[in-house]
């Protein structure tokens, strides 16, 4: 209640400059809340019984949930872009979950789930704030741009290089967050995992390098999930003869101070 208690201020200050913005500040604590206690629950039980197919079957159901939520921030359809994003979140959290806990990690402890769940949250939590980005910027630069892309289709390209520019957008969207983070690292909230570790009595040792490697399987698993949903959305997202079927894409496109502008 005393930690809770640290919101009083904030909570004050907008409501006695007349911000708006009180009844969504509640709002999003509540919802955090709501959010927080139900995972708690659910990782506090996993943890205490710590078997081996638990820790994976949770695992596996954090992961789609990271590709669900993906979808949802993305505004894309969930009948057509759901399973897809979801599929192309666990590749990438398996790929970078074995990669680290095996070569980095202590390998002995891989499937401990104060190892394993942690990772393949952050890795998925990590997947969902941008791809979702990437992909509306992927989908609906498509839309807004049809007739380039039946240009090149229909004069001998293929699928790959005539969705070549729109990828680039969607990647641009996806790294540029991860490439900032990276060169503010000791900046902001970066450091949260640092501090974190401080706090929580590891050496600073220890805490640079989780720092830094957290970061670098963040990037990752994004890269690798975007590429895969991509991929695994084509026979959703086009008909048999390369048409893109109408999206329900809302998100409007990047501006240009978001990603550098390339030539057409």
């Amino acid at each position: 209640m005393l930690g809770l208690a640290l919101a009083a201020l904030p909570l004050y200050v907008l409501y006695a400059f007349r911000t708006e913005l009180l009844s969504r500040a509640l709002r999003s604590l509540m919802m955090a809340l709501l959010t927080l206690l139900p995972l708690g629950f659910f990782l506090w039980l996993v943890m205490r019984y710590n078997l081996l197919w638990l820790n994976i079957l949770s695992a596996l159901l954090l992961a789609a949930g990271g590709g669900l939520l993906t979808v949802m921030l993305s505004r894309l359809s969930l009948r057509r872009y759901a399973l897809p994003s979801m599929a192309g979140t666990l590749v990438a959290v398996f790929v970078v979950s074995l990669y680290f806990l095996l070569g980095i990690s202590d390998w002995k402890q891989a499937g401990e789930a104060h190892r394993l769940l942690p990772l393949v949250g952050l890795l998925a939590g990590a997947i969902a704030s941008t791809n979702s980005k990437a992909l509306s910027t992927f989908y609906t630069a498509l839309e807004h741009h049809a007739q380039q892309y039946e240009y090149l289709l229909g004069n001998g390209g293929t699928h790959g290089q005539a969705t070549e520019w729109f990828m680039r957008r969607a990647l641009q969207r996806m790294a540029l967050p991860y490439l900032r983070r990276l060169a503010t690292a000791i900046i902001g909230t970066s450091p949260l995992v640092f501090f974190t570790m401080l706090l929580c009595g590891q050496n600073v040792g220890a805490a640079l390098e989780w720092q830094l490697l957290l970061m670098l399987a963040a990037f990752t698993a994004a890269t690798l999930s975007l590429i895969a949903t991509i991929f695994f959305a084509r026979k959703f997202a086009f008909d048999d003869y390369g048409k893109m079927k109408k999206t329900t894409a809302a998100a409007p496109l990047p501006d240009a101070d978001e990603i550098s502008s390339d030539e057409e």
